[in-house]
């Protein structure tokens, strides 16, 4: 059932469907995973195929004849599209729960499972993105204080989330952090904190280092950091990975109170860079920018994007669906 569900490549909820069957123990659940894994019906179903594969690696789900399928799907994975950085952590992580497959995983001159990393190897021409991570979780955390200024509470708890939320490998780990730190009374604090980080140029350059700092402020940031997360989804420049993490920021910090015709900008600025390089990431920025704009009310656009006989058929077909759902609804989903 979650398989049918998940169909389709606009299915607006399919990371959280394919997602569920990682506590699943059946071999149909490990096939359904594996299936959206090497032939995704879309990224959102691939994105949840990623993160159950972590769990059900963990719980031993996949039986031999799986097992094989899972390290050929990740051995032959370029690593490219909107999840590319989850890939990585996850051959190591097999890598480490079954070493006879860590070479065909990670090459031939592994003999063990290495150490998981906290952050994807970076480009050898940029600085450290590790170095700049564990200096930028500095920062934040020194801002916990703000709120404790006393020190007379402990404060190694809210510290552990927000390392946590900044160097997990897996994305929903990281997402639930930060949802445990917005229900806290660091939340704004650490909010600033993180959008202090990402005003930072070297900041946006570092793959490693900002896209994680824009899904914490997905989840912790509020009308203030609006425009920050709309200046990083179109500057000249930015990683097509950054804006990504921005744009999917977009329907969720402030996502009733875009400011003018940014939207309209945004979708123009993103429509022609799919044009232009056809790829995943660029394919997945749109569709994120169709749930920004339902998360709006934008019918307008969403019409016209429905319309657009040149529009990625994944955003049609994903704006249909907005305007498919009945006004009373989305107006009381949006309260």
């Amino acid at each position: 059932m979650c398989g049918e569900l998940a169909a389709g490549s606009a299915r607006l909820t399919a990371t959280e469907i394919i997602c569920a069957l990682d506590n699943c123990g059946h071999p149909d659940a490990a096939d359904r995973v594996l299936s959206e894994l090497a032939s995704p019906s879309g990224p959102l179903a691939h994105r949840g195929a990623v993160m159950a594969c972590f769990r059900k690696v963990n719980y031993r789900h996949f039986d031999q004849r799986q097992l094989k399928a899972l390290v050929r799907a990740l051995h032959d994975s370029s690593g490219a599209g909107p999840v590319g950085d989850q890939v990585d952590p996850l051959r190591r992580h097999l890598a480490t729960v079954h070493p006879e497959h860590a070479r065909a995983l990670l090459g031939r001159g592994t003999n063990q499972a290495p150490v998981r990393p906290a952050v994807r190897p970076v480009d050898s021409r940029l600085p450290a993105a590790a170095t700049l991570l564990a200096a930028a979780i500095r920062r934040v955390t020194s801002r916990i204080r703000a709120v404790e200024p006393d020190g007379v509470c402990d404060t190694s708890v809210p510290t552990a989330l927000v390392t946590e939320a900044l160097t997990c490998p897996v994305f929903d780990v990281r997402l639930y952090a930060a949802f445990l730190l917005a229900a806290t009374p660091y939340r704004a604090e650490l909010a600033d904190a993180v959008a202090a980080e990402l005003a930072r140029p070297v900041t946006v350059r570092h793959e490693e280092l900002a896209v994680p700092l824009l899904e914490a402020l997905r989840i912790l940031g509020d009308h203030r950091h609006r425009d920050l997360l709309q200046s990083l989804a179109v500057a000249p420049g930015v990683p097509h990975r950054v804006a990504y993490a921005a744009v999917r920021g977009l329907g969720h910090v402030a996502a009733d109170h875009p400011a003018g015709d940014f939207l309209r900008d945004a979708v123009a600025h993103h429509h022609a860079a799919w044009l232009r390089g056809g790829d995943a990431v660029s394919a997945a920025t749109l569709e994120s920018l169709v749930y920004a704009l339902g998360m709006a009310s934008r019918d307008d656009l969403l019409a016209e994007i429905r319309a657009g006989t040149d529009v990625l058929p994944a955003a049609r077909t994903a704006a249909a669906r907005w305007l498919d759902i009945p006004g009373h609804r989305r107006a009381s989903a949006l309260l």
